[in-house]
């Protein structure tokens, strides 16, 4: 290689002004566009166009197009969140059913407390009878037991313990248990009589009774 050559090799190669290809030095003419190289310096432009490293995307017809982002989905979480400072539906059901499961058992226990017939509210045993016959019944005191179930009751457990006292007895101390009953009778029949009201009338009944069947029991025993 002579000095001429590496002269030749060094120098720029000629650069087409119009569509900016690279010719080989000499070049009169460019390789790509035809134009005419004639004195045009051997030098870089310093208007050559960058190209880009990344091509375009190119679609069907050709044409370039920018590169789409893709789109995610929504979150399925947050399609079924509720929406800001609302309730969720699912718990406004499940509050709803439990109010009417507490009413229906509210109302289910009211109920059994409650008599259907206000009728059933009355003094219980107001049925019960005594032992003797209230249509002839006279004193305050026949009439009161008769009128209530409670004081009946006591009544015919008085009479029952006098039976069965006397039932264990022989005749002569059937004679004296039948002459002790007639006067504590009358006793019970004055002072029960003499009350003066009801409710003291009840009281006295009540002790008289309560206290004779307890004797009467003792003594059957």
């Amino acid at each position: 290689m002579t000095m001429g050559d590496e002269n030749t090799d060094s120098a720029a190669p000629t650069i087409c002004s119009k569509c900016g290809t690279q010719n080989k030095v000499g070049a009169r003419f460019c390789r790509s566009c035809g134009a005419s190289l004639a004195g045009l310096p051997e030098s870089t432009p310093t208007h050559v166009p960058q190209v880009d490293s990344q091509p375009q995307q190119l679609s069907a017809h050709g044409s370039a197009y920018p590169t789409r982002t893709e789109t995610q989905p929504p979150d399925a979480t947050s399609a079924n969140s509720p929406p800001a400072g609302g309730f969720n539906p699912i718990v406004l059901v499940l509050l709803a059913f439990l109010v009417v499961i507490g009413t229906v058992v509210g109302y289910v226990i009211w109920q059994r407390r409650v008599p259907a017939n206000p009728q059933q509210a009355a003094p219980a045993q107001i049925s019960a009878k005594p032992s003797f016959d209230c249509t002839k019944a006279r004193t305050p005191t026949e009439k009161l037991i008769c009128s209530d179930g409670d004081l009946a009751l006591l009544e015919r457990s008085m009479v029952s313990a006098y039976n069965q006292a006397m039932g264990k007895r022989s005749m002569e101390q059937r004679k004296t248990l039948r002459r002790e009953h007639v006067q504590w009778f009358k006793e019970y029949a004055r002072t029960c009589d003499a009350a003066g009201s009801e409710n003291e009338r009840k009281e006295c009944v009540t002790r008289y009774l309560t206290n004779r069947t307890s004797e009467l029991t003792a003594l059957s025993h």
